[in-house]
């Protein structure tokens, strides 16, 4: 009897392990939606430093 040694590989993109691969894009995802969420509350601040008499959230009549 001989003991075959089976070895289990991990699918790999662009040479990357799989795992890697999906932590990176999660992490990139969060990230840029982090990304746009500072710009836009930076824009409101910005909006509402630049021009105090008018308000974004309601329209003017």
């Amino acid at each position: 009897m001989t003991s075959s040694s089976i070895t289990i590989t991990t699918p790999s993109l662009a040479g990357l392990p799989i795992e890697l691969v999906l932590k990176i894009a999660i992490y990139e995802s969060w990230f840029k939606s982090y990304v746009n969420a500072l710009r836009i509350e930076a824009g409101f601040l910005w909006d509402s430093l630049a021009q105090p008499e008018t308000s974004t959230l309601s329209p003017s009549a």
